[in-house]
């Protein structure tokens, strides 16, 4: 059985110069970089591995578009027989997860590997959403069943296990490293969103120490910091949570920020509303 505990991140050391601040010196080598698909109406970056690939999908005309962003240059994912193909996390190897349909049909998770594709769904779902890879190739991920109810899952060595925090309402597992670590986020019985860990057979909720605030989206990078979204009464923002240091990361001048990638070096992948109403992908990369 697995167990359960919960902790409120108030013992974080709340630097006052953290991540956020940081990045946006001369000092700092991270660089802020926004990553758009050219001719989109709107582009996300998703997910980033450790030599700071970049996955993830644009709006390009009435059609999503997946991507992946290197050093300045765009190659399109595109799923066959998919006119929607999101990407949402690439391994070490280059292996990409993510999830395709047919505009106005249900959405299925996939894997892309050495140039292969391969359907990522368990039995009986719905609909699939395949949302973090490790180094080994373990795939987590959430699907809608036949209950419509939204589940958490691991697959791993061909087979699934359901990922479900007990007593939530619906569970979204949306980031695994490689100790099989796996974060990602769940409504519960009030209807209130939290971040949680599943960690060797155990579930810890994660929330940030200011009143009013909700954890949206949570992933994992291979050191076991976290990152993610939250939402407080200024609105909608990333953040990271390294070697005990919680850090709010907004792009500079945007209306609204996500977090959605972290890797082993501390880059970030994500996306941001300027404050004309349009999304844009982003990267907090180091130069290379």
């Amino acid at each position: 059985m697995n167990k359960t505990t919960s902790i409120l991140m108030f013992a974080l050391a709340l630097a006052p110069f953290g991540l956020a601040q940081t990045v946006q010196t001369p000092q700092s080598p991270y660089v802020w970089t926004t990553i758009d698909v050219a001719g989109a109406g709107w582009s996300a970056a998703i997910g980033i591995n450790s030599e700071g690939r970049v996955v993830g999908y644009a709006m390009v005309g009435t059609k999503y578009q997946g991507f992946e962003y290197s050093d300045g240059s765009f190659v399109n994912i595109d799923i066959p027989g998919k006119d929607m193909t999101h990407a949402w996390a690439i391994n070490a190897r280059g292996d990409v997860v993510g999830c395709a349909h047919n505009n106005g049909q249900p959405c299925r998770g996939y894997l892309v590997s050495k140039g292969e594709y391969s359907a990522v769904q368990p039995d009986g779902a719905i609909e699939s959403w395949a949302y973090g890879i490790n180094p080994r190739g373990d795939i987590v991920g959430y699907y809608i069943d036949a209950s419509k109810v939204q589940r958490g899952f691991l697959f791993s060595l061909g087979a699934f296990t359901s990922i479900n925090v007990p007593g939530a309402r619906s569970t979204r597992a949306q980031g695994i490293n490689s100790r099989g670590q796996i974060a990602g986020s769940f409504t519960d019985a009030a209807n209130v969103n939290h971040g949680f860990l599943f960690s060797e057979g155990m579930f810890t909720t994660i929330d940030l120490p200011s009143p009013g605030t909700t954890v949206q989206y949570l992933t994992i990078n291979p050191q076991g910091d976290l990152a993610g979204v939250f939402n407080d009464a200024a609105g909608t923002h990333g953040f990271v949570i390294r070697a005990g240091n919680l850090s709010t990361i907004d792009f500079p001048g945007a209306k609204w920020t996500h977090v959605h990638g972290l890797n082993a070096a501390g880059e970030i992948a994500g996306m941001y509303g300027d404050q004309a109403g349009k999304t844009h992908g982003y990267g907090l990369l180091l130069p290379r």
